[in-house]
């Protein structure tokens, strides 16, 4: 997706995709940046998929005021168990039968 300037591009990061290996897909795509300085404004977990901000050429040099831009975030919590490294990609190390939402620090509407 791109934006009106043609130095700011939209992209739609996808789940397991580095923000770098995400830039570098698109300039193997659009040959026209091939010479051109790119760079990520803000970065994009390799697990959560969403849009990123691309930045080229001159206006790389604007990259902190895209840095500041409010963000919506959607996910989803699996409460249970706890992995090796905090997070859904680790071995699982323990289980729990019964999570509350009290136990999470989660309050229930």
């Amino acid at each position: 997706m791109k934006s009106e300037n043609k130095n700011i591009i939209l992209l739609n990061k996808k789940e397991g995709e580095t923000p770098l290996s995400a830039l570098s897909l698109f300039r193997d795509k659009h040959k026209i940046y091939k010479d051109i300085p790119m760079t990520y404004a803000g970065r994009l977990d390799p697990m959560a998929s969403g849009l990123l901000i691309i930045l080229a050429g001159e206006e790389c040099k604007n990259k902190e005021k895209y840095l500041n831009l409010d963000k919506e975030y959607e996910f989803e919590i699996l409460f249970g168990f706890q992995t090796d490294t905090y997070d859904i990609l680790g071995k699982i190390t323990k289980t729990h039968m019964k999570p509350t939402c009290q136990t999470c620090g989660v309050k229930k509407n």
